[in-house]
């Protein structure tokens, strides 16, 4: 019976490491460059992972002490209504900490899912392009991209 214990044990915190893995991996967190971070969001969304992209988010903002915070959309096919009360939080948390955040890859279908929502993002810089949100940021950063003479 001891035995038994010991293994149901075993399994519940490996289940629990596994699970940790599972939601550091499914929002990572990607420095581009000095001041500017990306969260590419993938999938769809639950509370507890919700919760994490939230949380993990504004800790690596502030660990980094990132500017700005683009957060990608390519990677989610449909938004549900909870995920962007979700992104609205973040990016409120954002903002009372001092940073700016800008929507990134926003599908037409993600874009009328969002006008269709009462969630306003009426004062949140969006881009179609990843590329485009990260150039405006080194801009807004105070540095510039040129093209490099041959």
């Amino acid at each position: 019976m001891a035995l038994a214990r010991e293994k149901v044990t075993v399994v519940k915190e490996r289940t629990e490491e596994l699970s940790t893995l599972v939601n550091e991996l499914s929002t990572p967190i990607i420095p581009v460059l000095k001041g500017i971070v990306v969260v590419p969001l993938i999938g769809n969304f639950n509370d507890e992972r919700l919760s994490n992209f939230i949380e993990r988010s504004l800790l690596e903002f502030s660990r980094l002490k990132a500017n700005y915070l683009l957060i990608d959309l390519t990677g989610v096919k449909g938004l549900d209504s909870y995920t962007i009360e979700g992104i609205q939080k973040l990016i409120l948390s954002i903002r009372l900490i001092g940073g700016e955040c800008f929507i990134v890859g926003i599908s037409s279908d993600q874009a009328i899912q969002i006008s269709h929502s009462n969630i306003q993002f009426s004062k949140v810089q969006t881009f179609s392009t990843l590329q485009h949100g990260v150039e405006y940021a080194i801009g807004q950063n105070g540095f510039e991209i040129k093209e490099k003479k041959a």
